[in-house]
């Protein structure tokens, strides 16, 4: 929907290992020798704004992801794209966050309805 919640004007989901992890918990993979991160994204009008695409990042804590990347400003269209986001330069020794988006009411004053399909790391 597009109305602000609690006061905050974004939405965000981060998947993480274990659940809730903001590096308080161990949980985090070794992901070392991944080339790269895939994933299929489409809006369901076209025009919906992603404000972050991002792996890593979780730094609370004594189990801290080891680096961070995102892909910022993407604007889906209706049809299905495929994204990647280099990894090959990165420390993935640990990584608990493995991934997240993040969406703003600034970018979509309408709300807006998405859909991700087929995340995965390639090696």
């Amino acid at each position: 929907n597009n109305r602000a919640s609690q006061g905050n004007a974004w939405a965000g989901v981060y998947w993480q290992n274990p659940a809730n992890n903001w590096g308080n918990r161990p949980g985090g993979y070794d992901l070392t020798g991944a080339k790269r991160l895939v994933f299929y994204a489409k809006g369901e009008k076209g025009g919906e704004y992603i404000s972050e695409f991002k792996i890593g990042g979780i730094s609370g804590g004594d189990y801290a992801d080891s680096d961070a990347i995102s892909l910022y400003d993407v604007e889906l269209t209706k049809e299905w794209k495929k994204y990647t986001i280099d990894l090959q330069d990165l420390d993935l020794s640990y990584i608990s966050g493995g991934f997240c988006w993040v969406a703003n009411l600034d970018g979509n004053p309408d709300g807006a309805t998405f859909y991700l399909d087929e995340i995965f790391y390639e090696f």
